[in-house]
Order: C-alpha cells, then sequence, then structure tokens
C-alpha cells in the first residue's frame, strides 16, 4: 500500500498497458474507500488491505460511470459488507447496468455520428464489470465523518455528467479521479496514451474552477502520478482547461477553414494533428471531447448542425 500522506492511500493495479488507482482514506473511527476498478481489481489490490485495517470502511464513492471505477463493485461490497456504496444519482443508471453504461456512454454516439468501438471492446467491458451495483446516491456538497477527519464530496462534472471528487480536509488532498486529465492520459510509463475523455466542455471547465476554489495541497488521480505541492496541483488543473480551450479554438478554426459541412470524424481526423502528443493510432480516443465541443458550440452559435446521419457541422457565419 502506498500511503500517501497519513491516512490517504493510493492503490495501483495494473490496466492493460496503464494503470488504475483505488483510494482509501482511514479514520480513527472508519474509513472511505474511493472506486473498485475492474471486476478482478479488489481482490488483487485491496482485499490485503482492507484486513489489515484497524477500522471498517463505512463508505464506497464510486466517482462515476467508468468500467475501470465501478467494474469491481459487487466484489468490494463483498469485501467491506457493512460499508455503503454510494454515487452521485446522475451516473447511477450507468453504474448500476452495464448494458446501459455501454448504451449510453460507450456506444452513445453510434447513432448520429457512426462512431462506434466495436465488438471488441464491449467485450472487454462485459468481462471487466462484476454487475456491483451501488445502495445510494449522494448528492454533492456532502461529507462523510470518519472520526478524527471528514472528507467532503464534491461534483466535478466533465467526464461523465455525476463525476465526483472526494477531498480529505485533514490533509487537503483532492481525490480528483478522472475529473481533470491535463493534456494527456499517460500509459504506465507516463507517456502519453490518448486524449482527454471528457464529454462535456463546459462542466469540464466548471469544475477545473470548483478544484481551484479547494486550492488542493495534492491531487490524486485514477491514471497519473500524484500531483504533489500546491504549485503543481494549480498547473495540472491550468493544463487540464487550457487543453479543452485550445481544442475549441481549433475545432472553430477547422470549421470555418472548410469546403463544406463536416461529420464528427472528420472534424476529429483534421484537429488530431493539433493538439496530439499520443500517439496517432489513438486519435479516435478525441471522439467524446471533439462531439462534447460541437455540441456546445451549436448551443453558443458558433457553430451549426445540419440534420442526416451522420450528423455534419459548419461555421456560423455571419450573423
Amino acid at each position: 500500500m502506498s500511503e500517501v500522506v497519513p491516512g490517504v492511500h493510493r492503490l495501483a493495479a495494473p490496466l492493460g498497458d496503464r494503470y488504475v488507482c483505488l483510494f482509501l482514506v482511514v479514520g480513527s473511527a472508519s474509513a472511505v474507500v474511493v472506486d473498485t476498478g475492474v471486476a478482478d481489481t479488489p481482490a488483487a489490490a485491496l482485499a490485503p488491505e482492507l484486513a489489515a485495517l484497524e477500522v471498517d470502511a463505512s463508505h464506497i464513492v464510486i466517482t462515476h460511470a467508468d468500467v475501470d471505477h465501478s467494474g469491481g463493485l459487487a466484489a468490494t461490497r463483498r469485501l467491506a459488507p457493512q460499508a455503503l456504496a454510494v454515487c452521485h444519482p446522475l451516473d447511477r443508471p450507468l453504474v448500476d447496468s452495464v448494458d446501459r453504461l455501454l448504451d449510453e456512454r460507450y456506444r452513445e454516439l453510434r447513432h448520429d455520428h457512426e462512431i462506434d468501438p466495436g465488438p471488441e471492446f464491449c467485450g472487454w467491458v462485459r468481462a471487466n464489470d462484476d454487475g456491483g451495483t451501488v445502495a445510494d446516491v449522494v448528492v454533492p456538497p456532502a461529507h462523510i465523518d470518519l472520526g478524527d477527519r471528514r472528507v467532503a464530496v464534491l461534483h466535478t462534472p466533465g467526464h461523465t455528467r455525476g463525476h465526483l471528487t472526494v477531498v480529505d480536509e485533514l490533509t487537503r488532498t483532492a481525490i480528483v479521479a478522472d475529473a481533470v486529465m491535463a493534456g494527456a492520459v499517460p500509459d504506465a510509463a507516463g507517456e502519453p496514451a490518448f486524449a482527454p475523455t471528457y464529454r462535456y466542455p463546459a462542466e469540464y471547465r466548471e469544475s477545473c474552477a470548483v478544484l481551484r476554489r479547494v486550492d488542493p495541497e495534492r491531487l490524486l488521480c485514477s491514471h497519473y502520478a500524484v500531483v504533489e505541492g500546491r504549485a503543481a496541483a494549480a498547473a495540472f488543473i491550468d493544463e487540464s482547461e487550457s487543453f479543452a480551450l485550445r481544442l475549441e479554438r481549433e475545432i472553430l478554426d477547422v470549421l470555418e477553414d472548410a469546403a463544406r459541412p463536416l461529420p464528427a470524424v472528420d472534424v476529429i481526423t483534421a484537429v488530431a494533428p493539433r493538439v496530439r502528443t499520443w500517439d496517432a493510432t489513438m486519435d479516435w480516443t478525441l471522439a467524446q471531447p471533439v462531439v462534447g465541443h460541437l455540441d456546445e458550440l451549436v448551443l453558443r452559435r458558433l457553430a451549426r448542425v445540419l440534420p442526416g446521419r451522420p450528423l455534419t457541422y459548419a461555421a456560423a457565419g455571419p450573423s
């Protein structure tokens, strides 16, 4: 177990060529488990740590609906049967059902944009979800009392509608999971693996503002090294917002230069070389942020959407 600061533990487990982190915040009276990894993560990474605790876990907090964060929920509930498993109400339907997770999140873009991850990925998702469900929801801002410390639960959407951040108030440690993702998601060696996969840009930017107000001493992300120190944490948050703003500008430039309305796949192809630090084979991971920006630009009347399958987009033009 890696105790980042007293009472706050970071448990890293393999996830293909990356890793995923689970977290424990341990107080004098109880503990909180944050996220559960995929189906086999709890037995490998969490079971020995829970067994070593001198207190029982009172809560299991699922930060958001993604299989690498909630796929081991049933196993974790068996390891901590007294703990109350919770997530945000906006993400609960997808946390509780792998069918809905696939249909409404991972395959969401197949209808309007003809973007679909394919059967191999869907099979991997099913194989790594153990069928667990939460027992209740948490509506932020909320607090969980652990005895000598308490944690705050904040709403930090953008990656998903119901993404949560857990802040240990005693050490000012923000467990942000995927709430902010800098300029790329790294592999296990720390090299850029793919694009930041936020889906809702306006909410993502607001979550950056929320985290700035927290002014944490450190950030604990699910797929990144520990971001230690207030200055480094602030820089990570700034980089997350800067990437989103840059991607928006590049999308607008592409639409303004295009000779015809473009489907989202063509926008992705055009903007990827302008923003990527990852290998070009992973440009498809820009799908969620690019579609999110296109949706927002239409709402702000900076772009227009044309009906059809797939949808196409054009610059708004002079008003």
